[in-house]
This record gives structure tokens, C-alpha cells and sequence, in this order.
């Protein structure tokens, strides 16, 4: 048995060889057939690769811009206002999803103007429009909600919590891998009524707060 299967072969082999002898442009044609045919399942699997590593990085890029931002920001106030003898301290905390933040604002002022001492400290309700997601920009809305003020004249002290005032801030960020850092720009005008020591009444307060802001936070 395994004599005919070498027999076989071998003139197969002869065969083959004839062949090659007789039409040897009809083997070459076979052969480059075969190759080209290998070139084009070659290409068309590096084209698959090819295809499937765009896919992944477009379903990449799709779910990154798709995925919800959350930030937790805190920031500091430089500077006072435009009066120079008065003190200002301002924190502001806030915390955003995707492109909607909400903030609260504390508020701090000192003065002393001669043998007079004016304290002043109010908080505000903040609102916020966020653009962008590497590069942030924050446009933001605040509301005084309630405030003291302690006003010292001649050793007669004035007090006032009727407080009232609106402002606006915008704020710039920038990611550093989960770390934001902050820096910005806050404004706010307010008014103090009733104020008065004992039965006596002073005029009402109008004044106003510019300040720039800076700070850092985390994105998650």
C-alpha cells in the first residue's frame, strides 16, 4: 500500500513536471492566481484591523462626549472693593453636573474709618451656565439671601439683617487630568435697609463687591 501511494506521487510529480514542459503559461497563471488571491485576503484582513481600530476610537470619542461631568469646585476671593479701607474675605463653593452648577457664597467685610467700625457678612444663592468640558467657561447668577451688618459710630452700634442684592460672576477652568483649576471674576451689588440703634435710623446702605476669584476642584 504504501508503494502505490509513492507510485501515485511520484507521478503526480511527473505529471506536474510535464505540464510545466508542455503549457508553462498556464502554470505561471495558476500561481500568480493564487497570489493575488492570498494579496487580496491579506488586504482585506489589515482593512478589517484597520476598521475595527476606527470603530473603537470613534465608540470612544461617542461615549466621552456622551458621558455625564460631575465637578466640585472651591474658590477664593482676591482683592477688595472699591473702597480701599474695606476688607473683603468671599469662599464660594459649587458643584456642577454636565453644564448646570449650583454655588453658594460666603461673604466677609471689615472697615475701620477713623475711631468707626463697620462689619458686614452676607451669603448668596448661586446659579450657573457651564460651557465646554476640558476648557471650561462658568457664566454665573447670584442672589443675596440674607446677610448682618454691625455698624459701630461714636460707640453707638447699628444693626441691619434687611439685606437685598443681585450679582454676576464668570469663571474660567482648565482640567488637569481630575483636577480643575479656577480663576475668575464676581460681582455683586447689594443694599442694606433699617438700619438703627434703638429708635435711631440711619440711611439706607447702597454699595457693591468686585472681586476676582480663583480656586481649583475635581472632575469626575
Amino acid at each position: 500500500m504504501s508503494l502505490l501511494r509513492y507510485k501515485i506521487s511520484k507521478f503526480i510529480l511527473i505529471l506536474s513536471g510535464l505540464l510545466y514542459l508542455i503549457r508553462p503559461d498556464q502554470v505561471y497563471s495558476e500561481s500568480l492566481f493564487g497570489l493575488e488571491r492570498n494579496r487580496r485576503i491579506n488586504n482585506n484582513y489589515l482593512e478589517r484591523i484597520r476598521q475595527n481600530y476606527r470603530n473603537n476610537i470613534e465608540n470612544r470619542k461617542r461615549k466621552k462626549e456622551n458621558e455625564i461631568i460631575f465637578r466640585g469646585n472651591i474658590l477664593y476671593g482676591l482683592g477688595n472693593s472699591s473702597k480701599k479701607q474695606l476688607h473683603a474675605k468671599t469662599s464660594v463653593a459649587m458643584f456642577s453636573i454636565d453644564n448646570m452648577g449650583f454655588g453658594k457664597t460666603s461673604t466677609k467685610l471689615d472697615s475701620q474709618i477713623g475711631f468707626n467700625q463697620e462689619a458686614i457678612e452676607y451669603s448668596t444663592n448661586d446659579l450657573y451656565l457651564i460651557f465646554g468640558r476640558s476648557n471650561t467657561f462658568a457664566l454665573g447668577f447670584s442672589k443675596l439671601m440674607e446677610g448682618e451688618l454691625r455698624l459701630n459710630i461714636n460707640d453707638n452700634i447699628f444693626k441691619s439683617n434687611k439685606f437685598s442684592g443681585e450679582g454676576y460672576s464668570f469663571i474660567f477652568g482648565t482640567n488637569i487630568g481630575f483636577f480643575e483649576i479656577l480663576a475668575g471674576y464676581k460681582y455683586l451689588k447689594y443694599k442694606i435697609e433699617e438700619i438703627k440703634f434703638k429708635e435711631i435710623k440711619i440711611k439706607d446702605k447702597n454699595d457693591s463687591l468686585s472681586q476676582t476669584i480663583i480656586g481649583v476642584g475635581i472632575k469626575y
